[in-house]
């Protein structure tokens, strides 16, 4: 009995191997058709989860713009690990929010 091939999952797996971000927006890697399908089935961009995206970046540029200002250095790593603790709370965003704050260069660690 031939198995029917499992669509992957990129959400539980790391989101960067497949999409790339533009703002809010989801986009697939370039060629990666895969990816292109995931976005379309489950709907990934729709006008509620753009606006879902767009609440909690505005929320994460709290956080950065914080830390970007921060001179103190021990400071600027507590804002650092409270922006991403805040990141990790939302799982279905968490991509979105540690993409944002690499482009920042916040450290991840």
């Amino acid at each position: 009995m031939k198995m029917k091939p499992q669509t992957p999952r990129p959400w539980e797996e790391n989101p960067g191997d497949y999409f790339t971000l533009f703002g809010s927006l989801l986009r697939p890697l370039p060629g990666n058709q895969e990816a292109a399908k995931i976005i379309e089935a489950h709907n990934l961009n729709s006008a509620d989860l753009v606006f879902a995206r767009c609440e909690y970046l505005k929320e994460i540029q709290k956080f950065a713009d914080l830390w970007s200002t921060e001179t103190n250095p021990a400071l600027k790593e507590i804002v650092a690990d409270e922006l991403l603790e805040f990141i990790d709370r939302k799982k279905e965003f968490a991509f979105f929010g540690r993409e944002f704050a690499k482009t920042l260069g916040v450290p991840s660690e």
